[in-house]
């Protein structure tokens, strides 16, 4: 299951990895502690979640079309 949820105004993502990180230890505490096993909290914002895996990618996909135009511009014939 994912949740997403914004933060109020004036907290900062690391104080709600704190008081994530408290409730995420207390979680299925009166019941069985095999809950808290499979249970995981991850709090980031959501442009680290969108583009995490792909920003080196894309930097350097930038490069490289620069430098291809770069060539282009270059070779052209005055």
């Amino acid at each position: 299951m994912r949740a997403f949820a914004r933060l109020k105004p004036g907290v900062s993502i690391e104080q709600a990895r704190r008081i994530g990180a408290a409730l995420c230890a207390n979680a299925g505490y009166p019941y069985s502690p095999p809950i808290r096993k499979d249970f995981h909290l991850s709090i980031r914002s959501l442009r680290e979640r969108e583009t995490g895996d792909v920003r080196l990618t894309a930097w350097i996909l930038l490069a490289s079309v620069l430098a291809v135009l770069l060539i282009a511009c270059a070779t052209l014939p005055a």
